[in-house]
């Protein structure tokens, strides 16, 4: 098939933030029309303050600051792009990839039930022209259909829920930590802003995380699964599973992929072996450290240095970062 490409002007489909603050059992629907006449971002998501809040930062850096769409990489066709994304939650860059692709394919992987369940509800309400598949799997290096992941399902945050339990635990430590060097450093006005999320943190760490359970599959396999021959964009977001995700890709398929987007956390090594294996699948990679970004709305997007978390660009031509 052919793939065309062309440059559009991309306006945000909005987020709704109204509506009454539901328990972390139930859910919000949140609609709004966005402003190119196409329907917004209508998409449902586990309520609470914490996952409130960290929906609201996903919704900044996948929806409004575009992180899996650098603007070196070549847009989606405008009509009927298969995008592969790994690491899914509630399908916010699915659901973007629909607004911007209509007809687009979708395969969407999501490991954590809560999640899972509120992602097949939110692909479902996209256009009768998009084909959405949700598989409620992790992607692994080398997996059997007898072999399952333990995570620990976090209730304050789920979409940082994760198989490795010791690291997600560092990480807050360090945004703990950030968090009240901010509070001691920033401007009085601001000050609340990093105490309550200061606050968020003491109580996450001080719960129980819950046990979920899913099965491990290898990429490659859910690509013959689907019978995919093209893949416009694949897209790596899975807590420290993007290494062994990428692994599970055969040589015969690395072909398929055009473009590759992955958030990486840092630790042993782990951002030059993902780079070092899309170098030698002919990739030319790009690597940006996620900071602490405010946007020209006056949102705060906290990710401090101390996170170690990348994002690793990969594409078949040489990128323009300039």
């Amino acid at each position: 098939c052919t793939h065309t490409h062309t440059q559009r002007a991309h306006s945000p489909p909005p987020l709704c933030t109204h509506g009454t603050m539901l328990t972390a059992e139930e859910v919000v629907l949140c609609q709004e029309e966005g402003s190119d006449g196409r329907a917004g971002l209508s998409f449902w998501h586990l309520a609470g303050p914490g996952p409130t809040a960290e929906i609201q930062q996903l919704y900044q850096e996948v929806v409004v600051g575009r992180c899996y769409f650098p603007k070196h990489f070549k847009p989606l066709p405008a009509t009927g792009a298969t995008v592969v994304d790994v690491g899914a939650n509630v399908g916010l860059f699915s659901m973007l990839c629909a607004h911007e692709s209509p007809g687009a394919t979708l395969v969407a992987v999501e490991p954590i039930p809560e999640l899972h369940t509120l992602l097949e509800k939110n692909l479902g309400r996209v256009s009768l022209n998009t084909e959405a598949v949700c598989h409620s799997v992790q992607a692994g290096a080398a997996a059997t259909a007898a072999h399952h992941a333990d995570f620990e399902f976090v209730y304050d945050s789920p979409g940082e829920s994760s198989r490795h339990a010791t690291e997600h635990a560092e990480q807050q430590q360090r945004l703990l930590a950030a968090c009240n060097h901010a509070i001691a450093e920033a401007a009085a006005e601001s000050k609340p802003v990093f105490e309550a999320a200061a606050d968020r943190i003491r109580h996450a760490m001080k719960k129980t995380p819950g046990l979920r359970q899913a099965p491990l599959v290898r990429l490659s396999d859910l690509f013959r699964a689907c019978d995919l021959s093209f893949i416009d964009l694949l897209k790596v977001d899975c807590e420290g599973d993007e290494l062994e995700a990428l692994q599970g890709i055969d040589a015969s398929d690395w072909p398929k992929i055009a473009q590759v987007a992955v958030e990486v956390h840092d630790v042993a090594g782990r951002l030059a072996a993902v780079c070092d294996l899309l170098a030698a699948q002919g990739f030319m990679t790009d690597t940006r450290q996620q900071r602490p970004e405010q946007s020209a709305t006056g949102f705060l997007t906290f990710v401090p240095e101390s996170l170690c978390l990348w994002y690793v660009y990969a594409t078949r031509h040489r990128p323009d970062t300039s």
